[in-house]
């Protein structure tokens, strides 16, 4: 079906379909092949295309295992380097990130609405600070950007807002800072909470969590802010494997 697609188009040579078991013997070895760079492609090309000079093309076509664990940079809407206030707040909330027992990553967010604090937070072990003392740290299970849901860690935003809805608080048009750019479900629960701008030192987009964000109307700020040379001591990256 798809092949026949194609050739409707005929805008180059005919398409055709060969089974995946077949490929070795359609395409001679030396035949240089382009592929999309993703893990289907990668295993097709490991079992039945061995010489044959594979190009992987980084076209996206899917979230496959390596897409999905990617991290992209952030295009922000803005980028804030003299803003004092935006300053002081995304230091404040490192200074809260301190407090997390994480000892992967510890992130401060700070929740702002009409120029008041409503709040501050760092990432917390749930239901205690100690749980991976007492229990296992669930993460030591999985390498980077695997199983990301798989923790007993509860992350800075949605203590916030979950706060803010203990208290009857309403986020309509409430700014968000937070050190490090949010995990995708924590993108998708400030997309929905009313928050419409979001202040960020650092950090990467992982799977589509600045998408959702944008698609929402949520202003992204970088703030060009130097955080305390000491986080470097409070934060150690996940194992690769």
């Amino acid at each position: 079906m798809v092949a026949k697609g194609v050739n409707g188009w005929d805008v180059g040579p005919a398409a055709q379909t060969i089974a995946v078991t077949d490929l070795g013997n359609k395409i001679s070895a030396g035949t240089a092949v382009i592929m999309p760079d993703e893990d289907v492609s990668h295993t097709i090309a490991d079992k039945y295309l061995t010489g044959r000079t594979i190009n992987y093309d980084p076209i996206f076509l899917r979230w496959d295992r390596q897409r999905s664990a990617a991290e992209d940079k952030v295009s922000p809407d803005h980028l804030v380097s003299e803003e004092q206030l935006a300053k002081e707040l995304l230091l404040q909330a490192s200074e809260a990130g301190k407090s997390s027992s994480n000892i992967w990553r510890r992130v401060g967010a700070v929740l702002v609405k009409d120029s008041k604090v409503l709040g501050q937070a760092s990432n917390r072990h749930q239901p205690t600070d100690h749980t991976p003392w007492i229990d296992g740290d669930v993460r030591m299970n999985y390498g980077r950007g695997i199983g990301i849901e798989m923790t007993t860690d509860m992350h800075a935003e949605p203590i916030l807002i979950g706060d803010a809805a203990r208290k009857g608080e309403a986020l309509n048009g409430a700014d968000l800072y937070v050190t490090t750019f949010p995990c995708p479900p924590c993108a998708m629960l400030i997309a929905h909470s009313g928050i419409k701008r979001l202040f960020y030192a650092e950090g990467y987009a992982v799977l589509d969590g600045e998408r959702v964000l944008k698609a929402n109307n949520v202003e992204l700020i970088k703030v060009n802010v130097e955080l305390p040379p000491d986080r470097a001591d409070i934060y150690r990256p996940y194992p690769e494997n």
